[in-house]
C-alpha cells in the first residue's frame, strides 16, 4: 500500500496497517507458502501435505488472532470485516480435513 493510500486513510485504520507485529507478519507468510506448499504436495500426491496444512493452520490460527483479539479491526472495520478471516480458516480447515483422508484413502504416498 502506498503513502497516499496511507494518509487518506483515518488514524484508526492506518495503524491496523503500520501497528502490525512481526510475529504476525511472519505468520501471515508461513500460513500463505504452507497452503501454497500444501496444494502443491496434493497435487504431487505426496503424504507430507498434511504437516504442511496442519502448520499452515495454525499460522492462520495464530495470525487471526492477533487480528480479532489484539488489533482494534472490529471496532474500526465493524463485524464484517469478521467475514473474510472466518471464510479462510474454514478452507484451511477443508485443507487439512481432505489431505487426512486422502492419505486415509491411500491417494497420497
Amino acid at each position: 500500500m502506498g503513502p497516499d493510500t496511507l494518509n487518506a486513510m483515518s488514524e484508526a485504520e492506518r495503524s491496523l496497517y503500520t501497528d502490525v507485529p512481526p510475529w504476525a507478519t511472519a505468520a501471515f507468510a508461513i500460513a500463505v507458502f504452507g497452503g501454497l506448499l500444501g496444494c502443491v504436495a496434493l497435487l504431487l500426491r505426496k503424504a507430507w501435505a498434511v504437516p504442511v496444512f496442519v502448520i499452515s493452520l495454525v499460522a492462520i490460527l495464530v495470525q487471526m488472532g492477533h487480528a480479532f483479539f489484539m488489533s482494534a479491526m472490529l471496532e474500526v472495520r465493524g463485524t464484517a470485516a469478521a467475514i473474510l478471516p472466518t471464510l479462510i480458516i474454514v478452507v484451511a480447515v477443508y485443507l487439512v480435513w481432505f489431505s487426512r483422508s486422502a492419505r486415509s484413502r491411500g491417494w497420497l504416498n
